[in-house]
């Protein structure tokens, strides 16, 4: 009896154990907890297809309390104005009211980024919800925004995660190369792009010590198709 209680309590704990960790990674691309690659992750794949880009904040001026984020319709016409800051009572950031869902947002940590589908001579073509598919513009010079290529924007990112079964890490950036054995409890970190592989780093720790002993490096696949084959987290 004894016997199959205690069973019973270490099968409670490794469900549990194992329900927090899938919560961690179903919190979106603007997880605050750390990346866990020890339990296999099913990426969602993004589309990037017909997109140049990414449009995202300027971090030299976009923290700025004087700061405002604006966006217009076709004819020029503004569409939305909102700040980051809870004090700007008339401007402050609400969803609902403009029905805002980009690529990524995080208002406490001045998380902001939206797929460029375009430009011309003064503005930029951004979706403005990724469900609905809208498109809205902003203008060129504003300098609270800025552009960056997909290789450029994941490269900004503080961590990434990746489904280690259909997207192995690898030792070099080519399909041949030896799988590396996958490493428990880590960040992997962007460090380098070359084509279609993204190269990562991890810190490897002395066991008990709690101190990094090294860091070690390998590649991924950061897309395919057009689509993005990484999960995105913009803060620790």
């Amino acid at each position: 009896m004894l016997t199959a209680r205690v069973l019973l309590v270490l099968l409670v704990l490794f469900s549990s154990s194992l329900n927090l960790r899938l919560l961690g990674h179903s919190r979106g691309l603007n997880s605050s907890s750390s990346v866990v690659t020890s339990t296999p992750l099913r990426v969602n794949e993004v589309t990037i297809e017909n997109t140049i880009g990414v449009i995202t904040l300027n971090e030299k001026t976009a923290t700025s309390r004087a700061e405002k984020f604006r966006f217009f319709n076709e004819d020029g016409s503004l569409w939305y104005e909102f700040s980051f800051y809870d004090d700007d009572n008339d401007l402050k950031f609400d969803q609902a009211k403009a029905n805002f869902r980009p690529f990524a947002f995080h208002q406490d940590y001045f998380v902001l980024a939206l797929k460029c589908v375009g430009q011309d001579a003064s503005r930029f073509k951004v979706v403005v919800n990724e469900k609905t598919q809208l498109i809205r513009f902003i203008r060129k010079d504003d300098l609270v925004f800025k552009f960056q290529s997909w290789e450029e924007h994941i490269l900004d990112l503080f961590a990434v995660s990746f489904d280690p079964i259909k997207n192995p890490l690898r030792i070099a950036p080519r399909e041949p190369a030896r799988a590396v054995r996958l490493p428990r409890d880590v960040m992997f970190h962007p460090r380098q792009v070359n084509g279609k592989w993204l190269k990562v780093s991890w810190n490897v720790t002395d066991e008990g010590k709690g101190k990094v002993k090294k860091v070690e490096y390998g590649w991924v696949k950061w897309k395919e198709s057009n689509k993005l084959l990484i999960e995105r987290f913009y803060f620790s």
